[in-house]
């Protein structure tokens, strides 16, 4: 790998003094968008001059800026804005400085001074003065001298306004844009009882920053909600995990609103937010709320496998009540023969889910529980009508009773004509059974169904 000589560079780029950055705020949406709300101290001069807003996102949405000066009122009229993101990387400054002179430092030879060809990944084609051609692997450069930083290049991804101002001076201005590469998602981590019937739920949520710059000091709020946009957006990026077990009482962190048709979590302090960082900040202090644990089975779906799900309601009666924005469930339960220990036994993702609203969160398939569902008969009626038997067995190779719910997806319209059990019609589509089955026992459901097109 090779490095430029490229601090002495932009040591004689012109000095820009960045305006003072405060009163940050930062507002992050589901769909890899933030909005940045920002105040600077602008300086203006009389008539038409040029101002360079540093430290903006390398991913922010020039089209979105918004600028209005703030406190005394001045006349300022925006007459251009530029956004200047063609940065000083070392590939860039050789790509300017083809068929210009440079010399190069190599681990073992040189310094080699003479004119840019070509370079590439691998490697560096210099004609010398005498007309020779050298190339040099890039695995040996120490360093590149070049002259002068080529023009058309920065440092930092800058914004540009060309103003006309009534008078000279500097003034208080505020600022706010999009940008992309900010996004957040929740983290719920819960830990079951020994008994099943309980769980203790702890929430976290993860800002993950990738849009080229830092917000010091901001005033963070987050949007929970299908905000619409008219470009797709970016999936994030894999992020960390944390699980936090401890049961210490704190207070909620985050100050929950309704807001138009979403809802908004404000943090109750400031937080500083770096580029390239995944903050994780506490969103639900450990709460203990009652659970269901079910068994389903789908043969449609799930083959011969009997999912393992628990259940809970988001109420304040039980001890939730707070809009919850998407995000995963991590389960854990501790190991009775090994004290302390918690172990991973399962996770599932959540949509939003408003309050009294019930969750049902897939653990994975029951070990013990073995499903099979056959088409006993079939029978073609006409055209249009038949008629079909279907029998359903569920094995528990557990010794203790277990209830499972036989889930059976229909089509068109239909008519079951008979039934060894009772079912339930959940919707036009599906009907359910229940299955009681004995510990070392197995129980099966068989039904006749009228299918008419």
């Amino acid at each position: 790998m090779y490095k430029c000589g490229f601090l002495t560079l932009i040591c004689l780029v012109t000095a820009i003094a960045a305006q003072e950055r405060s009163d940050v705020a930062l507002t992050v949406y589901n769909n890899d968008r933030a909005l940045v709300r920002e105040s600077r101290i602008i300086p203006v001069s009389q008539g038409v001059s040029e101002i360079r807003i540093v430290d903006v996102p390398s991913r922010i949405d020039p089209t979105s800026v918004h600028f209005r000066p703030a406190g005394k009122q001045i006349s300022v009229r925006l007459l251009e804005q530029n956004y200047e993101y063609d940065l000083a990387s070392p590939e860039r400054i050789l790509d300017k400085y083809l068929n210009q002179e440079l010399t190069v430092f190599t681990q073992q030879d040189g310094p080699f001074k003479g004119t840019l060809l070509h370079h590439s990944s691998r490697y560096l084609t210099l004609q010398m003065k005498d007309s020779r051609l050298k190339i040099i692997n890039m695995n040996s450069i120490i360093d590149v001298d070049c002259p002068r930083l080529p023009s058309g290049l920065i440092a930092r991804p800058t914004l540009v306004w060309l103003v006309e101002g009534e008078s000279s001076g500097t003034y208080p201005a505020e600022i706010s844009y999009l940008t992309r590469g900010v996004s957040w998602h929740a983290e719920y981590v819960t830990v079951v009882s020994a008994d099943d019937k309980t769980i203790d739920l702890n929430a976290w949520v993860s800002i993950d920053n990738k849009s080229g710059a830092s917000y010091p000091n901001a005033r963070l709020k987050l949007v929970a909600g299908d905000v619409h946009t008219i470009s797709p957006p970016i999936r994030p990026m894999a992020e960390e995990r944390m699980l936090i077990t401890s049961q210490a009482k704190a207070a909620p962190q985050f100050k929950e609103k309704s807001f138009f048709e979403y809802h908004m979590y404000t943090l109750q302090r400031q937080t500083t937010i770096q580029d390239n960082q995944i903050k994780q900040i506490q969103f639900i202090p450990p709460t203990q709320t009652h659970i269901v644990k079910k068994y389903e089975y789908n043969g449609q779906r799930d083959k011969d496998n009997v999912r393992s799900l628990i259940t809970f309601k988001n109420s304040t009666s039980k001890g939730l009540g707070l809009p919850l924005p998407a995000g995963t469930v991590r389960v854990y339960k501790a190991d009775p023969d090994d004290p302390g220990s918690l172990e991973f036994i399962g996770e599932d993702r959540i949509e939003h889910t408003p309050v009294d609203e019930q969750i049902h969160v897939f653990i994975g398939y029951a070990f013990d529980l073995k499903a099979e569902r056959k088409q006993i008969s079939v029978k073609r009626l006409s055209d249009r009508s038949r008629k079909a038997t279907y029998r359903i067995q569920i094995r528990n190779h557990k010794k203790e009773s277990v209830a499972v719910t036989v889930v059976e997806k229909l089509y068109g319209t239909w008519e079951i004509t008979s039934s060894t059990l009772p079912y339930h019609k959940k919707d036009a589509r599906t009907i359910e059974f229940e299955l009681k089955v004995k510990g070392s026992g197995e129980k099966s459901v068989e039904y006749t169904v009228f299918y008419q097109q």
